[in-house]
């Protein structure tokens, strides 16, 4: 279904009532999931899992918007089906939906919001219309926090009365300087000719503006999920998700289009300010693996003049970032990759969400980052070139957001990842019988901290396999253990052969160990780093976050499968 928009064809009017949803789950371990589907059938459901044929917890409630990427309706339905999914490992579930008795609407809010489940509490203030307390309810933890929709202001560039911008080089020295004049602060006196753009983030001042005045609050409770909806200004909103049985929520936000009346740009950000004491310290992932520490205008191999106090602190979010104390930690995980920074100000994390500039920033594109839905032709002489034009992007994404201690922090962060990553796969019939209803293509889940990366076939008779280790080293007292999986035992049929290839599958392990260099690495306590010995035969011994890559041939392959 195309969820962001609330369509759903097989679940339209004209389907007779009733649909069968077959719902695919890759990942190695069984998961329960809230999953969602656009209803336009009927105001209420009824969802049978059809391998115990028993009745599973759903609800229906509101949709979000349905609007395209310009703002314009996207003939979404009004409401949507929730329910609750276990799902095998490496396997699939089915389940019948068919018209049941009415869902429930969104309220108007009166006075403070308690919103909780068996896991978390959270309160939204009346006064200020957001978030401003989470309670992780397993250690009685708990953390004031406030989160709301802002905006910088994109920076134009500020050096015209101080420096000749036009002036050219006689020499690479001067070159050199020229260059630090034009698109560098000079130290002590924040002039640049540098403008925000595709290619640079400046903002002209180190405080984000809000958007309107305080935004609105409406709440839906099902029996299902908590929602609470909130709108900020006239183009930008947030709908929070707590599900039952769920250590995390959801914060779905929808932005834009962002509006230029005023002459500005705007860098539209999602801030959360807390009581942690975190002392200018968060940690970003490194490609969804590594968590890296990120300390406030601070390098590592070098002395950094900061001249940029919150571009200079932010960083590559392609899954995670957290903020902790001795207390508490705060973790947020991202659906895309985007920028994020724990690290300007004590105890507030920023994720940016959509852009919207006015000046180039002289990077190579040669036009402001403005994307419309319009634009004119590129290189027509004589006419307009590349000028953008009717409405501008309109965003939605979801943020995932946890509060735990950080002794138990990746124990429920690190897991989330992978469902985020690999999401329940969902096929539509109307009218069909499966014959078999349920199944699984492992003998038995693999370990909770290891995940089935690659399956793919390259043969009849060969599978090409990666697993990896899912946690850090030191993040969990159990679950950052190397742990050993025997390949022999991890599919049905008859396993005859287990060979190790390099990681990217193109020669055998031998051949790699051959080529190994011996590093000398510093800070590796741990000697992750030292040449990995040899697995016992059949298996393999993952440390934390291993990748391996194997071929596992069996008799016949389709014997997995079935």
């Amino acid at each position: 279904p195309l969820a962001n928009v609330s369509v759903c064809g097989p679940m339209g009017p004209g389907n007779g009532g009733e649909v069968t949803v077959v719902v695919w789950n890759g990942l190695a371990q069984e998961r329960e999931e809230i999953l969602e589907v656009p209803l336009g059938f009927a105001t209420g459901v009824k969802v049978t899992d059809l391998s115990t044929n028993k009745e599973v917890p759903s609800s229906t409630i509101p949709s979000l918007p349905s609007v395209t990427n310009y703002g314009a309706g996207a003939g979404g339905y009004s409401h949507t089906a929730l329910f609750r999914a276990k799902l095998p490992a490496v396997g699939y579930a089915s389940f019948r939906i068919e018209a049941g008795a009415p869902g429930v609407e969104a309220v108007e809010a009166t006075g403070d919001q308690v919103v909780e489940n068996e896991f978390l509490r959270m309160r939204f203030c009346a006064d200020t219309g957001v978030l401003c307390e989470m309670t992780d309810l397993t250690s009685n933890t708990s953390i004031e926090v406030s989160q709301a929709l802002q905006y910088y202001r994109s920076s134009v560039g500020n050096d015209q009365d101080h420096f000749d911008t036009d002036a050219m080089p006689t020499n690479d020295v001067e070159a050199d300087e020229l260059h630090k004049k034009r698109f560098m602060r000079e130290a002590g006196t924040g002039v640049s000719a540098q403008a925000s753009g595709a290619y640079i983030f400046r903002p002209n001042s180190s405080t984000p503006l809000s958007i309107g005045d305080k935004p609105t609050l409406r709440v839906v409770r099902s029996d299902v999920a908590t929602e609470v909806h909130q709108t900020f200004g006239t183009w930008a909103s947030q709908r929070w998700r707590l599900a039952k049985g769920q250590k995390h929520v959801e914060v779905t936000y929808t932005v834009g289009a962002i509006p230029l009346e005023d002459g500005w740009g705007k860098e539209v950000i999602s801030r959360y300010q807390t009581s942690i004491q975190n002392s200018g310290a968060s940690y970003t992932d490194s490609n969804g693996r590594e968590m890296l520490k990120r300390q406030r205008d601070y390098r590592k191999y070098w002395k950094l003049v900061q001249t940029e106090p919150v571009a200079g602190n932010y960083y590559p979010l392609a899954t995670a970032m957290h903020i902790g104390d001795e207390k508490a930690q705060l973790t947020v995980l991202v659906d895309a990759a985007q920028g994020g920074t724990g690290s300007i100000r004590d105890g507030e994390m920023e994720v940016m969400l959509h852009r919207r500039c006015l000046k180039d920033d002289s990077r190579g594109v040669s036009e402001p980052l403005n994307e419309t839905q319009f634009i004119t032709p590129y290189n027509q002489p004589g006419l307009p070139s590349g000028q953008h034009y009717g409405p501008g992007l309109v965003i939605r994404g979801t943020h995932y957001l946890m509060l735990t201690t950080p002794k138990q922090a990746a124990k429920v962060w690190r897991p989330l990842q992978d469902r985020v990553y690999v999401r329940p796969q969902m096929a539509f019939g109307s009218g069909v019988q499966v014959k078999t209803p349920g199944a699984s293509f492992l003998p038995q889940e693999l370990p909770a901290n290891v995940q089935l990366l690659t399956l793919e076939r390259l043969s009849t008779t060969d599978l090409l396999v990666r697993l990896g280790h899912q946690f850090g080293l030191g993040e969990d007292e159990d679950l950052s253990k190397p742990v050993t999986v025997d390949l022999r035992k991890l599919f049905k049929g008859t396993v005859t052969a287990v060979k190790e290839l390099s990681l990217t599958a193109n020669q055998p392990r031998g051949d790699v160990d051959k080529k190994f260099i011996d590093w000398k690495v510093e800070d590796d306590p741990a000697n992750i780093y030292a040449k990995p010995s040899e697995d016992a035969d059949g298996t393999a011994t993952l440390t934390p976050l291993k990748i391996k890559t194997f071929v596992v041939s069996l008799a016949a392959v389709d014997t997995v499968f079935v």
